[in-house]
């Protein structure tokens, strides 16, 4: 009896092995007749019963012809497998974090999202701005005491829902490669390589914590739905179907943009040159992935109706005006003297106002960084007049806005922006400036003389404009390029024509007094939008309330003096901005106003000698900046702003060296951080060389709270 029970038992492990044999390749047969049961397998680590399945589905695949699959799911395991290696280098880690970062946020924004927002429109936008939001809203109702890991799985469910639907669509898409279609090879090569920094990006996710099995599960489930997709096709879903699928991609976007933003967790408590350098040589691999996979999917196109032409085109013209810019705020910055608080203290509300609108222009500060200065020439006890004027005129007019409004706004645009910035400044000064008391009498002292050889400060100038400001002001200058490159092609011509030009106005007045945004970065977003059909009027009326107002502004203000002229600089700035942009569309909103990048969208874009120059070197300040900072440090800068938060040993966001220069090019003491993350001047100096009195009340947080 136990002879008959062995040999039946060893006839169906065979018979078993025989059934497979049929399906498995050959390569795979003799690995398979050493599995074992409850066993790993001591090569990849899986459970011997999902190594099965998995070697499985890949000898399906291959046998059926659809390699194409077998190579979109490799690059998956061979991130997983990759990490355990270097996951104790911190070097690594760094690398990892800019590959991951600048592939993965290059595929979001040039591939994914354009499309989806072409082909859903303003639906697509709003599940944009859900997929922004729910990270938020998810940890403030689930992040409880005892809820943090709910919140972490339901985020990571989402994140996997979406990543199995944008497989799905890949498996899509590759079903078209037997199709005759001219472009399909190449775009079956894209989606096999766009595979690569999902598989590094998952294991970057779930490895640090140990979750092989989750890892391995989602793995295994991308190319479960690659391989749905691929067998039913494009055709098999209805437009209503495709359109729900493009807006849950759109949501995910969102979604995995706020993943990107936050710092991960094992580089929380690291920094330093080295890592910056390492995270920009896993950003240029990133990139240099992305550039295949366009070349990729254009190569048989010659479409200049895309993100990439409309970013090359606004950087190379904004690329003149911008190494000027740059150049004349670093000299501005080393030979401007101190500005005297007895000075500002002369004559009436009027004159305090000139003198606060002229002492602002020439500084190259922005939107984030005159908030610090208002604060200590209010302590220092400027009149309020010419420190509410500098404070609308700082952010509004600095060298590199101007320069930079030029070839992109045109020559009338760029002087109605320049006298609209002063006449607002004047009369916001005259109206609410009146009602602020300084809290302090003035105090001044003379600072001494510059005895530095001339030749050594233009060297100090020319590096502070192209290294430390180039620094603070290119992330931001980089989004408002890449904002408004990703709107010119989406939006069709004469966008904005339907609505009447009386109510473009107010409502992109009003659509600038939240946004925390600078003056430089706004310049291009609003080129493309005068293109579209915004009326110059509503550019001019964004271009005033977009820098000078946001919800720091009215916080500080409140904390500052009180609620009621918080209120008042708010309502003023609204009213006065809506006046001089109705004032401006009855001058320039003709049928003869033409927006200047008009051209460049009628006609090929032609770069002269100069232009073509230009582009190099500002394009080589790039890389560059990009080497010294590396990608974390500038999307840190970028989305902390309103913290203030700023790398090791960085200057803060006013324009000003840590230890040795003020904002005025006057050396200072030492700075001590604020509530807000900048840096200001202890008790005894502020920034404009002013002593202020030990007496002085307790400084103010612009966070709200008083600090002892």
């Amino acid at each position: 009896m136990s002879e008959v029970k062995f040999f039946k038992k060893k006839t169906s492990r065979v018979s078993t092995f025989r059934d497979k044999r049929l399906i498995l390749p050959k390569i795979f047969v003799s690995n398979a007749s050493s599995v074992r049961c409850n066993h790993r397998n001591k090569w990849f680590g899986l459970p011997d019963e999902m190594f099965l399945l998995v070697v499985f589905v890949i000898g399906l695949a291959w046998r059926m012809s659809m390699w194409l699959v077998v190579l979109s799911v490799l690059p998956l395991f061979l991130g997983l497998a990759i990490y355990p290696i270097f996951r104790k280098m911190d070097n690594f880690h760094a690398l990892l974090d800019g590959f991951v970062l600048c592939s993965v946020g290059g595929l979001l924004i040039l591939h994914i999202l354009p499309h989806c927002l072409h082909e859903s429109g303003f639906w697509g936008f709003l599940a944009l701005c859900v997929g922004l939001a729910l990270p938020f809203v998810l940890d403030r109702f689930l992040s409880g005491k005892h809820e943090k890991p709910r919140t972490s799985a339901t985020v990571g469910l989402v994140v996997f829902i979406g990543v199995a639907i944008h497989a799905f669509l890949d498996g899509m898409g590759l079903s078209t490669t037997n199709k005759a279609q001219h472009h399909s090879e190449m775009l079956a090569m894209a989606i096999v390589l766009h595979r690569l920094p999902i598989g590094v990006a998952l294991a970057w996710l779930l490895l640090p914590q140990k979750k092989w099995g989750q890892a391995l599960l989602v793995a295994f489930g991308i190319g479960i739905f690659t391989l749905f997709g691929f067998f039913l096709g494009k055709g098999a879903l209805s437009p209503s179907q495709e359109l729900w699928l493009l807006l849950f991609q759109a949501m995910m976007v969102g979604v995995l943009a706020h993943v990107l933003i936050n710092k991960p967790s094992f580089l929380k408590d690291r920094s330093g040159p080295s890592l910056r350098h390492w995270g920009a040589i896993g950003g240029a691999i990133g990139f240099a992935l992305l550039y295949l996979l366009q070349q990729g999917e254009h190569s048989h196109q010659h479409d200049h109706n895309t993100v990439e032409h409309a970013f090359t085109m606004l950087f190379s013209e904004s690329a003149p005006a911008l190494l000027l810019a740059f150049l004349a705020a670093g000299l501005v910055h080393v030979f401007l003297k101190t500005a005297s608080i007895r000075w500002l203290q002369r004559g009436n509300h009027l004159t305090q106002s000139a003198k606060g609108v002229a002492f602002g222009l020439p500084l190259p500060i922005c939107s984030c960084g005159v908030l610090p200065l208002y604060q200590s020439l209010t302590r220092a006890g400027a009149p309020g007049a010419a420190a509410i004027a500098f404070l609308v005129a700082t952010p509004e007019l600095g060298l590199d806005a101007v320069l930079l409004s030029l070839p992109l706004l045109g020559t009338e645009l760029t002087l109605a922006r320049v006298g609209a910035a002063i006449l607002a400044a004047f009369s916001v000064a005259l109206f609410v400036g009146p009602m602020c008391a300084s809290p302090t009498a003035a105090s001044t002292t003379s600072s001494a003389q510059d005895k530095t050889p001339l030749l050594q400060r233009l060297w100090s100038g020319v590096r502070y404009g192209y290294v430390e400001m180039f620094d603070k002001l290119l992330p931001w200058i980089l989004f408002g390029l890449l904002i408004a490159a990703i709107l010119s092609p989406l939006l069709p011509l004469k966008t904005f024509s339907t609505l009447p030009a009386i109510w473009q106005v107010p409502l992109f007045a009003l659509l600038g007094m939240p946004a925390y945004v600078c003056a430089s970065g706004t310049t291009p977003l609003v080129a493309i939008l005068l293109v579209k059909g915004l009326s110059p009027g509503a550019a001019i009326a964004f271009l005033l309330t977009g820098p000078a107002t946001n919800a720091t502004t009215f916080g500080v203000l409140q904390e500052l003096h009180n609620k009621r002229i918080a209120m008042m600089f708010a309502a003023s700035m609204f009213v006065v901005s809506c006046l001089l942009g109705w004032g401006t569309n009855a001058l320039l909103y003709t049928t003869t106003f033409v927006p200047k990048l008009q051209h460049g969208h009628e006609h090929h874009h032609h770069m002269s000698t100069l232009q073509y120059l230009s582009t190099l070197g500002f394009g080589a300040l790039v890389l560059a900046s990009f080497w010294r900072m590396g990608p974390r440090e500038m999307l840190q800068r970028l989305f902390s702003s309103v913290g203030h938060t700023h790398g090791e040993n960085e200057s803060d966001c006013c324009g000003t060296d840590d230890t040795t220069s003020s904002c005025c090019g006057t050396e200072t003491a030492p700075k001590e951080p604020s509530c807000c993350g900048t840096e200001t001047a202890p008790k005894e100096s502020s920034c404009c060389g002013t002593e202020t009195p030990e007496t002085a009340p307790k400084e103010s947080s612009c966070c709200g709270s008083k600090k002892d």
